[in-house]
């Protein structure tokens, strides 16, 4: 449980230049999803700190939530003992032929997880997806633990959206700390080295000097499922 911020990302210095170069390849130039993490130290970081671990030799099953498609995705496959991707894949479908034998291409809610030792969702909520409750409720009875990111905003940001399935435009605003807080509380008991009082501090905090242009700010969970009542599968958050 912790907040991403510049302490974190200046410890996480010294592994970047190894870490960058795989994201180099020239056969992902017009990767978004690889452009993102290329072009951004605070997301490289968090990437690093959520899945260094599995890459290398492991023997976990691994779960990836919207991971989307980079050149780390193939070391993921390669290196755990079991890897699938869930991503409705937004973008570059391109790569897509490169992953579809481990690839369930659709929304999370309609898959029939087999049990797994770990679940990762990185970057999805509750920004770019509001469920967070309910994904926590359908996932937490089949793995060992959930690594997540929380993305929140203090202060007023909305976006105008277009339904898919209807000619109507909404209006959805973005979770501030608050309702994060006031969501995740109900799985304290689930909350690795959980602390009322940092936790207090990550969501309730008047925050400044955010690590995005767009002045959100994200923390990183590790929740135990139900696989794993007594303790998380790693000690991957305290690799730095």
């Amino acid at each position: 449980m912790q907040l991403i911020l510049e302490d974190q990302v200046k410890l996480f210095t010294p592994y970047d230049e190894e870490f960058l170069k795989p994201l180099l390849n020239k056969d992902f130039e017009n990767s978004l999803y690889t452009s993102w993490l290329k072009n951004s130290l605070p997301k490289r970081c968090i990437f690093w700190h959520l899945y260094q671990d599995l890459l290398k030799k492991n023997e976990m099953k691994v779960l990836d939530v919207g991971g989307g498609i980079t050149p780390y995705t193939y070391s993921l496959k390669k290196e755990c003992k079991d890897y699938v991707l869930c991503d409705i894949l937004a973008h570059d479908q391109f790569l897509r032929p490169s992953v579809e034998n481990f690839l369930y291409e659709n929304d999370w809610l309609l898959l029939d997880p087999d049990p797994v030792d770990i679940i990762i969702a990185n970057d999805i909520f509750p920004n770019a997806d509001q469920r967070l409750e309910l994904f926590l409720d359908k996932f937490l009875p089949f793995c060992k633990e959930i690594r997540i990111t929380i993305t929140f905003y203090n202060y007023n940001r909305f976006y105008i959206v277009q339904r898919l399935d209807a000619e109507e435009k909404l209006v959805f605003q973005a979770y501030n700390g608050e309702q994060c807080h006031n969501i995740l509380v109900k799985y304290k008991s689930r909350i690795k080295d959980f602390d009322q009082a940092l936790f207090d501090e990550i969501f309730y905090h008047n925050l400044e000097g955010s690590l995005y242009p767009n002045k959100r700010h994200i923390a990183l969970f590790t929740f135990f499922g139900d696989l794993n009542p007594k303790g998380a599968v790693s000690d991957y958050s305290k690799l730095l």
